[in-house]
């Protein structure tokens, strides 16, 4: 067995090593938000579309792991699959809550507008939407076309998926230029997205490997695009408020402590 040079162990060791511990620091960002959106009952100006976008590109490179058998990339993704579940699960609970008293009210109110059904919410149908393409990716390169180059078909997939996945919170950038506000950009995931971006276009430049490279510097441009608007249009602070509000104590009634109760569980 021949000794390795300093650059292959950096390259092929820990290079991925590092990755895999930001791509999981990345996907996590959303984590301590969303629960405090879960307690309040309310998403607010979270934004949950990254998550199913986080989902598919977190299958995708799963799947890339299993057919070039590389266990940097499982081990990158993995974790961020299960958490993307968790994030899009939350989302849509909040969602058809938010529905729910919204039809409610109009009850009340005996309101003449027609009354919005509970059957699907947005982030529901987004990720159904991201799960099916998925599916059928795998269906067509284990099944239907098996004499592909399925690890090629994926790896184009999966960098598709990511660029959507960096471009996603660029959503909200009508709102942030309509209100003069970013509070509906989240700033810890924008700044792991340009460290790990970062990191992967440095690796993707070593290794000559464009499929690493383009997405990764499209995910680097956008990022960086966030962070001017931030920049541009600073927060307004409530959220910080909001979160003093949470530690103080307060009035409730028996329904606001059992949904509270609920919330809790992560």
């Amino acid at each position: 067995m021949t000794d390795l040079s300093w650059s292959m162990i950096i390259l092929e060791y820990v290079c991925p090593s590092v990755g895999a511990f930001l791509s999981t620091m990345m996907f996590g960002a959303p984590i301590a938000d969303l629960r405090r959106a879960l307690i309040k009952g309310s998403l607010g100006p979270l934004n949950p579309l990254p998550f199913s976008m986080m989902t598919g590109n977190c299958i995708g490179w799963c799947a890339y792991a299993y057919y070039t058998h590389d266990p940097f990339v499982l081990a990158a993704n993995l974790p961020g699959l299960l958490i993307s579940l968790w994030l899009n699960f939350g989302a849509i609970k909040l969602q058809y809550l938010d529905t729910f008293e919204i039809n409610k009210r109009r009850e009340d109110q005996e309101s003449p507008v027609e009354i919005e059904t509970l059957t699907m919410v947005p982030q529901e149908t987004t990720v159904l939407r991201v799960m099916l393409v998925w599916s059928f990716v795998l269906l067509w390169v284990g099944w239907l076309h098996p004499s592909s180059n399925p690890a090629k078909i994926v790896g184009l997939v999966v960098n598709t998926n990511l660029i959507f996945f960096y471009a996603s919170p660029l959503k909200t950038i009508m709102q942030v230029v309509q209100t003069r506000c970013s509070d509906s950009i989240h700033v810890p995931t924008m700044v792991l997205n340009w460290t790990n971006t970062s990191f992967w276009l440095a690796y993707g430049a070593a290794q000559k490997d464009f499929y690493i490279m383009i997405p990764n510097a499209c995910g680097l441009t956008l990022g960086l695009t966030q962070g001017v608007l931030c920049l541009i249009y600073p927060k307004s602070g409530r959220e910080h408020l909001s979160q003093h509000e949470d530690d103080e104590p307060m009035e409730v009634n028996d329904r606001d402590e059992e949904r509270s109760r609920d919330s809790l569980v992560v």
